[in-house]
């Protein structure tokens, strides 16, 4: 059997059971923007969501030869991702208590990247810090993180290379790190991702 776009999910995994990798590869061209617009949406970071969106799909392969039963696959890949979406602030929070109460938020809201984040405290000291960023840095990193810019549309709008809008955002992050580490009370990863939520 010819696969194409045509084919319905059950049709592509039955195939994919199979070993077919054609049938995963249309799998993943028609799910993978989905996925990718909601985890770089939580983390506002192009190389993180592109790695939990790799490992989601990479998990779902894992799992093929358990694929018959599922009525819709739209709803089981997301809840994989959501779970390493979890999986991945955890990991990058040194708090796990705290860690404990975001990814309970998430996996309890269907719009969790929406939900008005409670660490109000939190939030306003991530913005003093990114205040404190020269001019120039301080409007890419705005653009990236405000405005959803990628790099490549950052470095188009500022008629800047793309190389350099990633070095800015690098040296911001670290410079709102060290911000965050003297003032704030709990690790820097947990601040910082409970403010990408809100923003």
């Amino acid at each position: 059997m010819l696969v194409n776009l045509n084919h319905s999910d059950k049709e592509l995994l039955q195939k994919v059971m199979q070993g077919c990798e054609k049938s995963f590869e249309l799998l993943f061209k028609k799910y993978h923007g989905f996925l990718y617009h909601y985890t770089f949406r939580v983390f506002r970071d192009e190389s993180i969501a592109d790695e939990v969106v790799h490992k989601t799909f990479i998990k779902i392969w894992e799992l093929k030869e358990t694929l018959a039963d599922i009525r819709s696959f739209k709803s089981y890949i997301f809840s994989i991702n959501r779970s390493l979406v979890v999986e991945e602030l955890r990991t990058i929070s040194r708090n796990r208590r705290l860690a404990e109460r975001l990814a309970q938020r998430i996996v309890r809201s269907h719009n969790s990247v929406e939900d008005e984040v409670i660490y109000n405290d939190l939030e306003a000291l991530a913005r003093r810090a990114v205040e404190q960023l020269p001019a120039k840095r301080r409007e890419i990193f705005k653009l990236s993180r405000n405005n959803g810019y990628s790099h490549k549309e950052i470095a188009q709008k500022l008629n800047i290379s793309e190389n350099t809008v990633k070095v800015s955002v690098h040296k911001s992050l670290k410079q709102i790190r060290d911000y965050m580490s003297v003032n704030a009370n709990i690790s820097f990863s947990l601040a910082f991702s409970f403010m990408l939520l809100k923003w």
